[in-house]
């Protein structure tokens, strides 16, 4: 957008130093006498001065100028949108440092879908289960109900392969184990007034159907020995996980229980009870009564001990959760790992049916504060809107609404930031990256939920973005609209999944690569001890290594929408190819009969000067005129030395824009910590030699007075 050409212009002004010929004297009165009579005529408010045959079509050019301020302000709204996206990674990243903690979520449900069907809706000695028995109580010495949609048996569940967790023998071994240990503390467990009729499986549970053998559930059908018809299902919920003892400084695996009796499915209290058995599946399990002392603030379990002999042996507290995710070096360095535990209802029906396991995320990243680059890039972006801000405020002043390329800082120095963004993947040890595949492959698996901070990739993955269409438009010698450029990301980042699905071998890859990262919670154990136990203890892990592969099929979703990008580009190499612009044209014959004439250089002094050249700006830039053509005389646009990141001070100094924070720190601290060069200005003409910045060479007057003109 070009200032518009001031009523007093001088000769000096337009840059005709010396003795001029009566040319030059021609062309200079023609110029002021346009000025006089007609400014606005010279000068859009969008600074596009142009000439059409001579004369201006004023409809044609307000139409023009209409959509030409709608494309800046689309621009506008998308660097909005760029400091938005580079605030919110840097937020996120805090968060990380500081250990961020999500809101509680369903983890995983397992459910038993027959066995609250078999116990019916009254007593459980009225129920359908005990009516598959032959309505008898009698104990079996051997063998298992078998619980299926249509039919019951004893010889094991026909829809799934037999399982060693859910064979007899284990289950009536882990049954001794569980009354041997807490008959005491347990009464309605003790031998004397309670007895086996047998193990009830029920076919349907979801970790037997999976074969997840970290968590497995037993029914057992009692009665009572005094009271033949008092039956009972007792309900035990197992998880082999991790326990701590904070005051002796111990760890290791342990069968968390929690038990309960059904007697009846009216009842509207179940009362649970806690047993652990510290060391299994290493040891033989030995069960011992706990008291639930609440929950941690890491959704953590504190259960206290009920001593064998309260007079000698003091209660051990113990935390304990079961902890499922993925680290990098160890869970206090950077990990992504959620603490689970289960409900325990109170319905009998869900105590029976339903298993609800839900987790609370810690997300932990020593290394996130590398992602606080975006902070930088968004501090930037928004001292070139400040910018533009003051020179569309004295354009006002000035009675012409004017909208730069609002998106100059971001695309003016993006080789800068996708380099700083590779960097810090490096130093963060692909952290973030990894994250990312994993989240994909878990999402379009629908496995489980997902925790993750999104944004940080958001905000890496747009630089990266910006750079790659910039590249397309250095290639191909295109402008590319900013806001067309982000729209492009938008939709391949808020699509990636969707995109991700059109492409089997990559779904492949990354629901395989979860899978892995999933199976691997499941400690193996030592090859060097027997076998005595089939479950096994569940825990967080190591992240397992991705290859080219993963990485490609997560990223490549986001950078597919490339395609528009190239055929937006090849579109107007097309549309330009068949309706050639005239009036570039004619500048473009004018241009050349000049400079065959030896009459000037094909650069303006600006360019000269700056070494900057208007012609060859290509990437993610709004588009601009190069130069400004009056009577022959080309100038520079201000649209072309605002795009080229300059601005001119008070009209005396012409000063980059990437320089104008290191002029305030000189000015205020009075010390000259760097060089910084600006040029003088005299009307419309540019001192070729540079001047070195001094803390007396600008005022704040001129700092704050920033616009634009036309240069030569």
């Amino acid at each position: 957008m070009a200032a518009a050409v001031e009523s007093s212009m001088t000769r000096k002004e337009l840059g005709i130093h010396g003795a001029a010929d009566a040319r030059h004297t021609t062309i200079y009165r023609d110029v002021k006498s346009m000025v006089l009579h007609s400014r606005a005529s010279i000068s859009s408010h969008l600074g596009r001065e142009r000439f059409r045959s001579g004369a201006f079509r004023k409809k044609d050019i307000n139409v023009r100028q209409t959509f030409l301020l709608f494309r800046r302000f689309l621009v506008l709204v998308a660097a909005v949108l760029y400091i938005k996206t580079s605030i919110k990674a840097c937020m996120d990243s805090r968060l990380l440092l500081a250990s961020g903690k999500g809101e509680l979520f369903d983890f995983q449900g397992y459910e038993s879908k027959l066995i609250g069907r078999y116990a019916g809706t009254e007593s459980i000695r009225q129920s359908p289960m005990l009516a598959a028995l032959g309505n008898a109580t009698t104990p079996h010495s051997a063998g298992s109900l078998f619980l299926e949609e249509d039919s019951t048996s004893f010889a094991g569940c026909t829809s799934h392969p037999e399982s060693v967790v859910y064979q007899d023998a284990f289950q009536r071994k882990m049954f001794e184990a569980i009354r041997s240990s807490l008959a005491y503390n347990l009464t309605f467990l003790d031998p004397a007034n309670s007895e086996l009729i047998m193990p009830v499986v029920d076919c349907t549970f979801t970790a037997l159907v999976i074969e997840d053998v970290t968590a497995p559930r037993f029914f057992y059908l009692m009665r009572k020995v005094a009271d033949v018809d008092d039956v009972f299902i007792l309900s035990v919920m197992m998880s082999i996980q991790e326990y701590r003892v904070d005051r002796q400084k111990a760890v290791g695996p342990a069968a968390v229980s929690t038990i309960a009796a059904v007697r009846d499915m009216r009842d509207t209290e179940v009362k649970h009870h806690f047993a652990l058995a510290l060391g299994y599946p290493f040891e033989e399990p030995k069960f011992n009564k706990y008291y639930d002392s609440g929950l941690s603030m890491a959704h953590t379990w504190v259960l206290k001990s009920v001593p064998p002999n309260p007079a000698t042996e003091v209660p051990r507290v113990v935390s304990t959760t079961n902890p499922t995710g993925y680290y990098i070096s160890s869970s206090k360095e950077q990990a992504n790992i959620s603490y689970l535990i289960w409900h325990l209802f109170q319905s009998p029906l869900r105590v029976l049916s339903d298993w609800v396991i839900t987790g609370n995320p810690v997300l932990h990243d020593s290394w996130a504060w590398v992602h606080f680059l975006h902070l930088y890039f968004a501090v930037t972006t928004i001292v070139g809107l400040g910018v533009m801000g003051i020179v569309m405020f004295y354009n006002l002043r000035a009675g012409k609404f004017w909208i730069g390329d609002a998106f100059m800082a971001v695309s003016s120095v993006h080789w800068v930031r996708s380099s700083l963004v590779l960097a810090s993947w490096y130093m963060d040890n692909f952290w973030a990256l990894m994250e990312f595949a994993l989240f994909s492959g878990t999402t379009i698996g629908n496995q489980r939920e997902p925790i993750m901070y999104p944004s940080i990739m958001r905000a890496d993955l747009l630089s990266l973005y910006i750079t790659f269409v910039s590249m397309v438009g250095e290639v191909f010698k295109e402008r590319i609209d900013p806001a067309l450029t982000l729209g492009c990301f938008v939709l391949g980042f808020e699509a990636r999944l969707e995109i991700t699905k059109l492409f089997p071998s990559m779904v492949k890859a990354l629901v395989d690569y979860s899978d892995l990262e999933y199976i691997l919670g499941i400690t193996p154990l030592d090859p060097t001890v027997p076998e005595r136990e089939p479950l096994r203890m569940w825990n967080s892990k190591p992240l397992p290594k991705g290859n080219a592969k993963i990485v490609l099929s997560a990223l490549f979703p986001v950078f597919s929408t490339l395609v528009f990008v190239v055929t937006y580009v090849i579109g107007r190499k097309l549309h330009r190819w068949k309706y050639p612009d005239r009036v570039r044209q004619q500048r473009s014959n004018q241009s050349s009969t000049r400079e065959s004439d030896g009459q000037r250089s094909n650069l303006t002094q600006f360019e000269f000067a700056t070494g900057v050249a208007l012609r060859d700006r290509f990437g993610v830039v709004s588009d601009y005129d190069n130069y400004v053509y009056i009577k022959g005389m080309k100038f520079a646009s201000a649209d072309g030395i605002y795009t080229s990141a300059f601005v001119i001070a008070n009209g005396k100094f012409l000063v980059g824009i990437d320089d104008l924070i290191a002029i305030f720190v000189i000015k205020f601290t009075r010390v000259r910590f760097k060089n910084v060069y600006v040029y003088e200005v005299e009307g419309n003409a540019v001192k070729q030699t540079a001047r070195l910045v001094y803390p007396h060479t600008l005022s704040f007057g001129d700092l704050l007075h920033l616009n634009l003109k036309i240069l030569l």
